[in-house]
């Protein structure tokens, strides 16, 4: 009787440690797996992009919505998936490796996300991107794709600080026109899922809501990614009138200011 009594301890021993170990994994915890999901799907993306780049490019069309449009450093607009394939294909770039500096859905649960990635290429040339990716559809596609010659020794230009403040200071002073005379370049892109708007005038037009008396809104940057001496990705999030996140390209003119060269928040 007396072993029995001592099994019996030993075994409602071993249970309550049993139950202990396998306590509810706390919040911390489980954010982990989303995490590695997402990283997963990131690299998913961008490889199938650079296999079709590299080996396939008759076929990097089907990477792209039939809509997508590319953007370069000078304001051309290239419209649609097979004349940025064309493209592509005339430039004849080998990615050697790609990695992604940061991606960020445009809304909560959103099936659009921004990135910012580089890649360097066979040759030794350091590029980086900024990338609208749209998996409304299923697999994620090329909407937008703004792709520049980098330099890795650069940081993010702390000039673009004041500039940021100044854009808001001209939105939350309803003085839409303004705002973009001071701010963006002539050549300056506005994209939003419909044609892009190009120009002073237009994007003004476009902006004519922010002179609405109750209108504000305010930048807060998430992802920075220098590009070169003249050119700087931002990806951040809107707050005020308007909740999304945005994008900003930032180019340095010949008389050394920083203005918008290309603006997103869809």
């Amino acid at each position: 009787m007396r072993y029995v009594s001592l099994l019996m301890g030993l075994l409602i021993l071993f249970c309550m440690s049993s139950c202990r170990e396998k306590k509810p994994q706390s919040t911390e915890d489980l954010t982990v797996e989303p995490v590695v999901e997402q990283q997963a799907e990131k690299n998913t993306r961008n490889a199938r992009w650079v296999e079709l780049l590299n080996k396939l490019p008759d076929s990097l069309f089907t990477a792209y919505m039939e809509e997508a449009v590319a953007v370069n450093r000078s304001g051309e607009v290239f419209n649609g998936h097979m004349v940025i394939a064309k493209k592509h294909k005339m430039q004849r770039l080998q990615v050697d490796s790609l990695s992604s500096l940061g991606v960020l859905p445009t809304q909560r649960d959103s099936t659009i996300n921004y990135e910012i990635a580089q890649f360097w290429t066979s040759d030794g040339q350091l590029f980086k991107s900024l990338v609208i990716w749209n998996s409304s559809g299923g697999s994620p596609l090329r909407e937008l794709e703004f792709i520049a010659k980098a330099d890795e020794s650069q940081s993010f230009p702390a000039v673009i600080e004041t500039r940021r403040e100044d854009w808001m200071k001209l939105c939350n002073a309803h003085k839409a026109e303004e705002l973009v005379k001071e701010l963006y370049t002539e050549n300056a892109i506005y994209y939003n899922h419909k044609p892009v708007v190009i120009g002073h005038l237009d994007i003004a037009r476009e902006y004519a809501y922010m002179n609405q008396e109750n209108y504000s809104l305010k930048l807060t940057p998430l992802i920075r990614g220098p590009v070169d001496e003249n050119l700087a990705f931002e990806i951040g999030q809107c707050s005020g009138s308007y909740g999304g996140k945005y994008v900003l390209i930032w180019q340095k003119g010949p008389e050394g200011e920083w203005r918008i060269l290309m603006d997103s928040n869809l």
